[in-house]
């Protein structure tokens, strides 16, 4: 998730410096959903405890894969390729 995302990174941390700003310079509150939670976690394990701590209140994820993914896990042992519609 480095370099084909750098540009989402950069453009994600001048998003969350612009609202901090535009909203009196209160910290954000991050809300992710699926697999933009785990870019959200790598985004924030990469910025300095400072900047987080100023721009950032909270991160709240809905639906995050963070144990993994049981439906891949379930491919690859079964062998099911089917697509479910």
């Amino acid at each position: 998730m480095t370099d084909e995302n750098e540009e989402y990174f950069v453009s994600l941390k001048a998003l969350i410096e612009e609202t901090y700003s535009i909203n009196d310079n209160h910290p954000v509150i991050l809300v992710c959903h699926s697999m933009g939670c785990l870019f959200s976690l790598y985004f924030l394990k990469h910025q300095d405890q400072k900047w987080k701590d100023k721009h950032v209140r909270s991160m709240i994820s809905i639906g995050a894969p963070f144990g993994g993914a049981t439906r891949a896990l379930t491919a690859v042992t079964s062998g099911e390729t089917m697509r479910l519609v």
